[in-house]
């Protein structure tokens, strides 16, 4: 875990905001599910330069996402042994996330955390198999009152995520 910190401090030394997401969020928000690495939102393109990584060990694996990609980028670094993959989000929506984020625990430290009506959004807009499951299993864990907070955000997201919600929530 102690990577996953090492990125976060890294990121926001340079003004990023960042949240965890994926499997690993999952985890802190009650919901066990093994993941191999660990994944951060960020919105800032600035981490998809290589110029921004100038100081990190070992220069991270950068792909930048087409005009047409649904995120901007993904950034891969190794950290204490560990994979971090920052996912570079592209969309208005994703926005809240980072202002709305909420410290967790995680190990033995904190860290920030996308809430999570917002994780099942993300979730959503990934639409893999795997991510259906974690929606199911969310829902399943909190109820009507997380569907209720989903059901106020899922407007503001592309057509195939809200018929997927609408799907899963019927």
């Amino acid at each position: 875990m102690k990577g996953i910190h090492q990125v976060i401090d890294y990121l926001e030394e340079r003004s990023v905001p960042s949240a965890l997401i994926g499997g690993l969020a999952l985890a802190v928000h009650g919901i066990d599910r093994s993941t191999q690495d660990a994944d951060l939102l960020a919105l800032s393109r600035r981490v998809l330069d290589e110029t921004f990584w100038q100081q990190w060990p070992t220069m991270p694996e950068i792909r930048r996402g087409s005009f047409d990609d649904p995120l901007a980028g993904l950034v891969r670094c190794r950290a204490a042994g560990a994979t971090v993959e920052v996912v570079v989000g592209k969309h208005r929506w994703m926005e809240p996330m980072l202002v709305e984020r909420i410290p967790l625990p995680l190990a033995d430290e904190v860290v920030p955390v996308v809430r999570l009506p917002h994780l099942v959004l993300l979730k959503l807009f990934a639409g893999g198999p795997q991510d259906r499951i974690d929606v199911e299993l969310l829902l399943g864990a909190h109820g009507g009152e997380l569907a209720a907070q989903v059901d106020a955000l899922i407007e503001n997201l592309p057509t195939e995520p809200r018929r997927l919600w609408a799907e899963i929530h019927r």
